[in-house]
């Protein structure tokens, strides 16, 4: 029996940003949209979507922390997603993680792709073979120069607990901009990331900085940086068959934890290991 994605998905939440205790009744956020949000860098426009945890109306005073997930399209709204109805159910999710204390109040903004440009904005290298990528820099600074900026001024936001994730290319890309902007991601929440990329550019480019662990990693994997807040460490891919949980700690204090779905359908992965990164993130 399959589990429902909303109980699969919470879990990715509790780890991003956890608190104890538990609610047993769940109160529902809501969702406001930034409709066509331009972008300078890109040239282009894109929805943005943006979950409001429950009570965030009733209590002017309080900041919330922020997840910056890619792939907006898929998240929240079954008519939006890729395979229409079948969307992450990312609001129920964070509902119940929220009621449960399992997770802390949070906003959860959905960036929608870009369509045809998704794979040149969320990879940080050009893949000769497919002839397309390399944006991914170009990506952090729609997201921080633009993105973030208008979240922040619009909402109210905890600027200093900022956390991003992402499935398969929005793994990719999330892992890109944890590793290299770790002043302003505490936690990186990568689902399937697909670090085959490039004949895993993003492995053999990691930043000095993470170079002191390794683990391995599929592309049916999850990588989910774990706290403390003093830098990642490193990872590396393996084509084989890993263990099913694993995790690594480096010199920063920093551990990346892993866990592989491989043996379920390919389009089964997302939901259950977006729940363990919530657990491990």
């Amino acid at each position: 029996m399959t589990q429902a994605p909303s109980s699969l998905l919470r879990v990715t939440l509790r780890r991003v940003f956890r608190l104890e205790n538990r609610r047993r009744t769940p109160r529902p956020g809501r969702l406001e949209h930034l409709r066509a949000f331009p972008s300078a860098v890109f040239g282009n426009e894109r929805d943005l979507t943006i979950y409001l945890p429950p009570g965030y109306g009733e209590h002017e005073d309080v900041r919330y922390p922020v997840l910056y997930m890619q792939d907006g399209q898929n998240l929240f709204e079954p008519e939006r997603a890729f395979i229409p109805g079948q969307h992450w159910r990312l609001a129920e999710a964070a509902d119940e993680a929220i009621a449960a204390r399992t997770a802390q109040p949070m906003i959860i903004v959905g960036v929608d792709h870009a369509g045809p440009a998704r794979a040149d904005e969320y990879t940080p290298s050009y893949d000769a073979k497919k002839k397309v990528g390399g944006r991914a820099d170009d990506y952090a600074r729609f997201l921080l120069d633009e993105v973030k900026p208008a979240i922040d001024s619009r909402f109210r936001t905890d600027a200093r607990d900022t956390a991003i994730g992402g499935s398969s290319l929005g793994g990719l890309i999330a892992l890109h901009l944890g590793l290299t902007n770790p002043d302003v991601f505490r936690a990186i929440a990568a689902l399937s990331p697909s670090v085959w990329w490039d004949n895993r550019q993003i492995v053999t480019t990691a930043p000095e900085a993470v170079k002191d662990a390794t683990l391995s990693m599929t592309s049916a994997s999850s990588a989910i940086n774990c706290l403390p807040k003093d830098g990642p460490t490193t990872f590396a891919t393996s084509k084989t068959a890993a263990p099913t949980t694993a995790s690594a700690p480096g010199r920063s204090g920093r551990r990346w934890c892993w866990s592989s779905f491989s043996r379920r359908p390919r389009a089964e992965r997302r939901v259950p290991s977006a729940e363990w990164g919530i657990r491990h993130g």
